[in-house]
């Protein structure tokens, strides 16, 4: 007779038996990364120095350790060919690093399923390492929209506020000199925004492109230097107490 009570040895038998509430398995499967392709347009990262520097940090990780303490990258097969839905930089970092003499290097991978918007929100939510600026939100949360959220959904999937997604689509939609500046890392996000609800998108352009040209590129324009530098609120009460003794004084005088 079989001794149904036998502890069960591993999480892999817990999930097969489902007899265990809290178990389930996920298939992890190790792909050559140059095996993955990439849709053009697909990746809403922006191709910068900021973006460099991280992969370059990866492979400093991947060249002493491997690639075992990244997370799976997200993976989907269409008509017999495996087309990346997230982790390029690790992708990216796999393959250069064995293009430089590395010896063959495997990712871990999920197979993702789902529609067009899931794939394009995936993103949002599945983010690893270097979180998405302003101007790659938008794009994305652009996207969505062409693809019919409402604003309202958007904010539930990414955790955001209203006001927020409606802030980055404006950097998304506006000139593409203004992205360049943002995408150069030349403006802050911030800024831009800052910029925009105080001037309109024209003048703002205006305004930060002659920000940046004064200091030539050398510093990120940033919201205070928009908007100039608030004052403290001990600077305020301070300022108060001053005009409260002269008012008091003046009127003794009088």
């Amino acid at each position: 007779m079989t001794n149904t009570n036998k502890p069960l040895p591993s999480l892999k038998a817990m999930a097969e038996s489902k007899l265990m509430d809290g178990v389930s398995k996920q298939t992890i499967f190790k792909l050559d990364p140059r095996i993955v392709k990439v849709r053009p347009g697909h990746n809403g990262r922006i191709k910068n120095s900021g973006l460099r520097a991280h992969i370059d940090a990866m492979k400093v990780s991947m060249r002493t350790a491997g690639t075992a303490a990244f997370p799976p990258i997200d993976v989907e097969v269409d008509d017999g060919e495996i087309f990346l839905v997230d982790g390029e930089c690790r992708t990216t970092a796999a393959i250069e690093l064995m293009d430089e003499g590395h010896d063959q290097l495997y990712l871990d991978a999920r197979q993702f399923r789902g529609s067009e918007d899931e794939r394009i929100a995936h993103m949002l939510t599945s983010n690893q390492g270097r979180g998405f600026n302003g101007l790659e939100l938008g794009h994305i949360y652009l996207r969505l929209r062409r693809c019919g959220w409402s604003i309202q959904r958007i904010c539930e999937r990414n955790g955001k506020s209203d006001t927020h997604v409606q802030q980055m689509i404006v950097l998304a939609e506006s000139p593409l000199e203004l992205q360049g500046l943002l995408a150069a890392e030349k403006v802050g996000t911030d800024a831009a925004v800052a910029a925009i609800q105080k001037y309109g998108v024209k003048r703002a352009l205006e305004i930060l492109r002659a920000m940046v040209e004064k200091i030539g590129g050398q510093k990120k324009i940033t919201k205070t230097a928009v908007l100039g530098r608030a004052f403290s609120r001990t600077t305020v009460n301070d300022v108060v107490a001053s005009l409260d003794t002269f008012y008091n004084r003046l009127s003794k005088q009088q």
